[in-house]
């Protein structure tokens, strides 16, 4: 009777386990394409890696990510040549209107949004993403907290995801 017991548990075991894998793995990355380019959002408990391409790894990624906060969200348009126009979302929880930036193998310009500004300052950030909203440029517009996105790849055309 015991060894029964302890043989129900390891078919149990070899089959839920991989299931659980699988199901803590896809809940929290989401995979994005933006013109022709791909993202992946990786929500952890250390906050949210955005790559700009498919990540499919089990660890962190040593190189090529952005990091970002759980409660705070990100613009980033392709632009010429393929360079990224990186805009954290304005956010009132401490911290989460940073991103860490860690693309050694692509172009980049980072919009830091800084606490303190004028109303001015605020405008110019602000009136900074409508210009490139105007430009045409593909770009997605995440917000980590829900892990929701809106995706637009053309002037005009726009999706939703989630």
């Amino acid at each position: 009777m015991m060894k029964r017991k302890g043989c129900l548990f390891i078919v149990l075991f070899t089959i839920a386990a991989p299931v659980l894998l699988i199901f803590i793995f896809f809940q929290y990355r989401h995979f994005y394409k933006v013109g022709d380019m791909d993202f992946t959002f990786w929500k952890t408990g250390n906050g949210c890696y955005i790559m700009p391409y498919k990540y499919f790894g089990l660890t962190i990624p040593q190189d090529n990510f952005m990091k970002a906060a759980n409660m705070g969200g990100a613009v980033i348009f392709i632009g010429e040549e393929s360079t990224l126009h990186i805009f954290p979302e304005f956010c009132y929880t401490s911290g989460a209107d940073k991103i860490e930036i860690n693309l050694s193998s692509y172009k980049y310009e980072y919009y830091p949004f800084r606490k303190g500004w004028g109303i001015d300052n605020v405008r110019a950030f602000h009136d900074m993403i409508d210009y490139y909203k105007n430009c045409g440029y593909p770009y997605i517009e995440i917000y980590i907290a829900e892990m929701n996105a809106e995706i637009v790849n053309r002037k005009n055309r726009r999706s939703k995801s989630l």
